[in-house]
């Protein structure tokens, strides 16, 4: 399963040293008299290639100090003590890169520092690198000799060679390539990034006022068409209602005439000049009926416009109200986008051996390694070192 990325650290202020408290305040110890290895350790350093870094971290803790310690980690008192105060040096994996994000959307990138500290040199050539992270550190807060004469723990055969090396060099390259990522926030409505140091609501914040800009600007663009039909529709039912009006004052006008026509051809029927009449009257009642048919359209063309009129406000409305629900959803995808190095971003600016101090002792009959320096490597090279029961044997 893929390791999860370490959170990147951005190039940091040094104000101490990498792997808790290695502090340089220690006295010099005399010089060794044994010639006699402790069982595991070597007279001599190994013999590595120049491509491979040395660091040795600084003694903080001289023999009587390392004793004392030992007393309170197991809570066994120092009966009988021989210490030789010959120091003994085990191997540690240091290593730190730099790696630049480049955004090519945004034109922006970043370089951010990856550190790791492995407590015991690995046996193949391959790492979990992820279980290692580190703050970053100062190549230079570390010594690059001993502290003195020293025995040195043996080396793993396959790290001997200067390829050993080489190949676990490559193995953290390949590691920082596939788990080291950045994310940025992307709007794919808008088609917008965020920066790559851009927080999620300062993004989200940008992006509601682009939203809003073009929700406004699609609401004049929709509320623009529809006036011009409304506007069309009011023209027509007002030149309906210009007509009708018409219409009704000309049936009026037919009705009174169709009555005093009548009244006058009830006078001509009484004198006689029944065909003349009858043939008027039917006449002026079928101009009235057309007039009143004529009224009734333009009645019922008017209901229609008003329909219409009625049926675009509810478009209009609905239309609006689908570009308020389009931008609003707009603002709620935000996804994030993976930003990862590439190889050749990828610069390896430390990679070597840091060497672990210790003192050779005995006590109470039993041969017993105690830690020189304070930091932490020395408990996770040898968690037994703190335990009550009194280990840290060899």
């Amino acid at each position: 399963a893929p390791v999860a990325p370490p959170s990147p650290t951005a190039a940091p202020t040094y104000s101490g040293d990498p792997v808790g408290g290695m502090r340089a305040q220690a006295e010099p110890a005399r010089a060794q008299v044994e010639d006699t290895p402790p069982p595991g350790f070597n007279k001599y350093p190994p013999s590595l290639s120049s491509n491979v870094y040395q660091y040795y971290l600084p003694v903080d803790y001289p023999v009587e100090t390392a004793l004392r310690n030992w007393e309170q980690w197991t809570r066994q008192p120092v009966v009988q003590v021989e210490t030789r105060k010959r120091l003994l040096y085990r191997p540690a994996l240091l290593a730190q890169t730099v790696a630049r994000f480049t955004h090519r959307p945004t034109g922006t990138s970043e370089t951010y520092t990856y550190a790791f500290v492995v407590p015991t040199l690995p046996r193949v050539p391959m790492v979990d690198w992820g279980e290692y992270v580190s703050s970053p550190f100062d190549p230079y807060s570390l010594d690059g000799q001993p502290f003195s004469e020293a025995y040195y723990a043996d080396l793993p055969s396959n790290l001997s060679s200067s390829s050993g090396f080489t190949d676990l060099k490559g193995n953290l390259v390949d590691w920082i390539y596939y788990n080291a990522a950045l994310y940025v926030y992307h709007n794919p409505v808008l088609k917008v990034y965020s920066g790559i140091d851009e927080d999620q609501q300062t993004f989200i914040t940008r992006v509601q006022a682009l939203a809003r800009e073009a929700r406004d600007s699609e609401i004049d663009t929709v509320a623009a068409r529809y006036d011009s039909k409304l506007a069309s529709l009011e023209a027509r039912a007002q030149k309906k209602a210009i007509r009708m009006e018409s219409e009704r004052e000309e049936l009026e006008a037919r009705k009174r005439e169709e009555l005093i026509t009548g009244a006058e051809s009830l006078m001509q029927l009484m004198k006689g000049r029944a065909y003349y009449t009858l043939s008027r009257t039917s006449r002026m009642r079928r101009y009235t009926n057309t007039s009143q048919d004529q009224l009734g359209l333009k009645e019922r063309e008017l209901i229609e416009i008003a329909d219409a009129l009625e049926a675009t406000e509810r478009e209009m409305e609905a239309s609006l109200q689908a570009v308020h629900d389009k931008w609003a959803e707009a603002i709620r995808q935000i996804e994030e986008v993976k930003i990862s190095p590439l190889k050749k971003d990828i610069d390896v600016m430390l990679f070597g051996v840091g060497w672990v101090p210790y003192w050779d002792t005995t006590i109470n009959s039993t041969l017993v390694i105690l830690p020189a320096s304070s930091s932490s490597l020395t408990q996770a090279q040898d968690p037994t070192l703190y335990d009550s029961g009194g280990g840290g044997y060899y």
